[in-house]
């Protein structure tokens, strides 16, 4: 493998290709719908995500017999060390066990599972602190 074979965004020819621009969220719509119906309605935020996300408390059968979420998805490569590899399925195997025992969830889907694992990650970590731990990742010191 040679050096370089996997930079992004880099011709054949050595020119840089053109950068990476994300898709937008296909749901913007809904949220912003959201924001403006509680903005004239003084409903508050809280109020809306308590009518519409069901307590999982006293629904053990209701949650038990529910289906996976469907949504658009798109199949995207992540590349990982070959231990990472392991502790990461290692995770999402204990993951499905928790939701079997203490949810009798039986017909859980791997990409609900990686959806969510995902979810918790851009909750939970900034670009700074990627940028620091690839710098980590060669070796050197911050």
């Amino acid at each position: 493998m040679s050096e370089g074979e996997f930079d992004e965004f880099v011709d054949l020819d050595g020119e840089e290709g053109e950068s990476h621009t994300p898709k937008k969220p296909r749901d913007d719509s809904k949220d912003q719908d959201t924001s403006q119906l509680s903005s004239q309605t003084g409903v508050s935020e809280q109020q809306i995500s308590e009518e519409t996300t069901p307590s999982i408390e006293n629904q053990p059968e209701k949650i038990s017999n529910s289906t996976p979420m469907g949504w658009d998805r798109e199949q995207f490569a992540m590349f990982f060390k070959e231990d990472d590899v392991f502790e990461y399925e290692n995770l999402i195997y204990d993951a499905e066990g928790r939701l079997k025992r203490q949810y009798r969830i039986r017909n859980s889907k791997r990409y609900e599972l990686d959806q969510a694992f995902i979810d918790l990650i851009m909750d939970r970590v900034d670009p700074d602190e990627i940028a620091d731990q690839v710098i980590e990742n060669r070796g050197f010191d911050i």
